[in-house]
């Protein structure tokens, strides 16, 4: 059931709250707890039932193998951990990774292999890492409860269930015993259906405009005697840099609307990230609940920076190409991943560089310096979305290879086919994309994200202040008439605009 949804809307979220309420008034927490479990598995399993047997099995399983791991001593407690992370690596590996190795080994074979394509189903990269790091916590100890309704509804919990943030258990599990837990408060009703509102604004408004201009060019790269010229090419990476920007931040932000409505908050998992001024800040920015998974539970676990440089930087490059193929099994996540790596590795060296050149310190420190790195850290981002786009269209079944799409975009961009008719094509490019464009540079680069909009309140998981907009003016919600009427406003139009009904790009992951 999609978020930007009439029924999810109107129908759904409204029931479910009152359900949860009732619950909680009449059966306390526990009451509470069984409705949001309930209501959440039903919402995973809106569009094919099948859906209820794996996520309800995978739930039981690591709830009771975990129970199995918690009493255990030695080498049996190891390798129980060995057996619970494995199980859910090798379930995410058969939905993700089957279709993605028989295509490998046909092609370098040459073999015909008869076997009927896996769907991937929704979600499961998220909810399979929350419990693979509540198995590895279990092992070091770190559980110091166990409740079966509370860890279901740990992974269950519509709101961040498709696609985050990944939340640790000792972020959310103890909220689910406390005060505010399943009540109707109305303030907490205001503060996420605002919440919800700016994130659906930014999901519809923004989002599926930008898509509009990225798409067709995006599509066009497929075929191989397609001969782009350096403004389209622009237009379109441009066009989707700034739809992911979006889509990504109105799905983060619509979650933690609709936890707080519940009393819940999320962790936040979008912090402005094309304002970062090197690749090492925009990781810190982009995707952050998954960021911390892959340095706590891989990169650490290999080694981290304990054990040399060369170690290091084999073990930045590893995680990030692991982490290209968690977005999805095919080539261009693999480059994706590697990309940012090297991004990263570059990013450290030059650093542990500067630090030893006295001039480049002082430099380091100049609004000059920064504004080159923000263009430099941007413009390698861009570049690796290329790879990240053609490989979520190949997700979804679009026809074309890797060479013949990026390769199209990326000599096109850097001005292979020339400037003859730059001019035109600059002149062909319609108002309403210069509008969109001028808006989504303003809005990622000067604009608080709702974190900081909405610090007042305590809206995330982590407390953030507000913030200024342009350096001029400090913007910070709060629940009066004129915030009210402000959100209303931008909640109706995204609603008004909410027909048709598009996927969030992340939900393919």
């Amino acid at each position: 059931m999609l978020f930007n949804s009439y029924t999810f809307i109107f129908l759904f979220v409204p029931l479910t709250l009152l359900l949860t309420a009732l619950a909680r008034r009449f059966a306390g927490v526990r009451g509470a707890s069984a409705i949001l479990v309930a209501a959440s598995l039903f919402f995973y399993a809106y569009h094919d039932i099948r859906l209820l047997a794996l996520i309800g099995g995978s739930i039981v399983i690591n709830y009771l193998l975990t129970g199995l791991i918690s009493p255990a001593e030695g080498r049996k407690r190891y390798w129980l951990t060995v057996l619970g992370v494995g199980l859910n690596l090798a379930l995410l590996g058969y939905f993700k990774y089957t279709n993605f190795f028989f295509e490998n080994v046909s092609a370098i074979t040459g073999a015909d292999f008869d076997f009927k394509r896996i769907a991937l189903p929704i979600g499961i990269s998220f909810y399979t890492f929350q419990q693979v790091a509540y198995n590895t916590d279990t092992y070091s100890r770190k559980i110091k409860e166990r409740d079966f309704l509370s860890y279901a509804l740990f992974v269950a919990f519509f709101p961040q269930l498709i696609a985050g943030p990944i939340v640790h258990h000792g972020q959310i599990i103890k909220q689910f015993a406390s005060d505010t837990f399943g009540r109707i408060r109305w303030e907490n009703i205001l503060i996420g259906v605002s919440i919800f509102g700016l994130g659906l604004f930014s999901k519809k408004i923004f989002a599926d405009s930008f898509a509009g201009y990225a798409t067709p060019v995006f599509a066009s790269v497929r075929d191989p005697e397609t001969a782009m010229s350096f403004v389209t090419a622009w237009k379109g990476s441009l066009s989707y840099t700034f739809q992911i920007y979006f889509d990504f931040a109105g799905y983060s932000t619509m979650a933690v609307g609709l936890g707080r409505m519940f009393g819940v908050k999320l962790p936040v998992n979008f912090f402005s990230p094309y304002k970062s001024t090197n690749i090492i800040e925009f990781w810190r920015r982009w995707h952050i609940t998954l960021s911390t998974f892959l340095r706590d539970y891989l990169y650490i676990a290999m080694g981290g920076n304990r054990k040399g440089k060369a170690r290091r930087w084999f073990n930045l490059m590893a995680t990030m190409v692991l982490g290209g193929l968690w977005h999805g099994a095919n080539w261009n996540f693999v480059i994706w991943g590697t990309l940012h790596g090297a991004y990263l590795v570059i990013n450290h060296a030059f650093n542990m560089f500067v630090k030893k050149v006295a001039v480049l310190a002082a430099l380091q420190k100049t609004v000059g310096w920064k504004i080159i790195s923000w263009f430099i850290t941007f413009i390698a981002v861009v570049i690796a979305w290329v790879f990240f786009k053609i490989g979520t269209d190949m997700l979804s079944g679009s026809s074309g290879s890797i060479v013949d799409g990026t390769g199209t975009m990326l000599s096109a961009m850097f001005g292979a086919g020339g400037f003859s008719t730059f001019g035109d094509d600059i002149a062909a490019l319609d108002l309403k994309f210069w509008l969109f464009l001028i808006a989504g540079f303003a809005i990622a680069l000067g604009m608080p994200n709702m974190a900081q909009i909405f610090g007042n309140v305590r809206a995330t998981y982590e407390e953030h202040g507000p913030s200024k907009a342009f350096g001029l003016i400090t913007v910070s919600y709060r629940p009066n008439i004129i915030w009210t009427a402000i959100m209303a406003i931008i909640a109706a139009i995204a609603v008004f605009y909410l027909s048709p009904t598009t996927e969030f790009l992340y939900w393919a992951f």
